[in-house]
Order: structure tokens, then sequence, then C-alpha cells
């Protein structure tokens, strides 16, 4: 079984302690100050990285969500370069056990490891010292 992300049954076994669920983030829209949204969440993003790798002594690696579509557009997310990787299948955790409610959930995600891949310097611009 494969699940959102792409995992295989043993790529989710061998990768799930390296996700992090923000659970509550609202900024309600009485709030009026620009890009605040981004600003706190890249600001507890960085603090999350830090914390997580002293902690566990491994950074994370996909932070996620849960969006209710009905209430919620996640458009803040989504301009805080988080990518939408899917849609959760109606069903809510209740102690240990999942629950079906009926109320979908798109999840956005951000990917650190795509991060660090995007920003580290290819090696055809790397200076000879770094080449491997």
């Amino acid at each position: 079984m494969t699940f959102y992300i792409g995992w295989t049954d043993e790529e989710r076994r061998r990768n799930l302690g390296k996700v992090v669920r923000d659970n509550r983030f609202l900024v309600m829209p009485l709030a009026r100050i620009n890009i605040l949204f981004s600003h706190v969440l890249a600001q507890s993003l960085r603090s999350l990285r830090r914390d997580w790798k002293e902690r566990h002594g491994q950074a994370p690696g996909l932070a996620e969500t849960f969006v209710d579509g009905g209430r919620f557009k996640g458009t803040s997310y989504l301009a805080a370069n988080w990518k939408r990787i899917g849609e959760t299948l109606g069903y809510g955790k209740r102690g240990k056990a999942f629950e079906y409610h009926g109320e979908m959930k798109t999840c956005p995600c951000m990917n650190w490891k795509r991060i660090r891949e995007r920003s580290a310097p290819s090696s055809a611009t790397a200076p000879a010292s770094q080449e491997a």
C-alpha cells in the first residue's frame, strides 16, 4: 500500500518518526497584519526543527496539517510554500482508534528534505574542494 506522500509500508515505518503534525494553527480574520501567518509559521517551524533535532537526534523531514475545507481554504499554508498532497478519507483519531465522521480535510505538507535539496549547491557549481 502506498500513502499520500508516496511511501511504501516499509518507508512509512522507517520515516514516520520524522513527521510532525501541526494540529492547531489559526489566525482569525480580524487580525489585520500583513503576512502575519507566514511570519509566525516560519518562526515556529525554525524553532521546531531545532528543538526536534535536539530532543530526538534527527531533524524532522515533513510537517503536515489538516484543513477543514468546509470552513477554511488553507490559503496561508499554500502562500507559505506548503503543498497540498491530497484529502483525508473522513476519519478522525479518537484515542488510539480512528472513527469515521465523514468530514474530508485537505492535507498541506512542508517537505524539509525538498527544501534542503533545492537550496544545496549542485556538484556542477560547487567548488572542487566540496565535490564528492
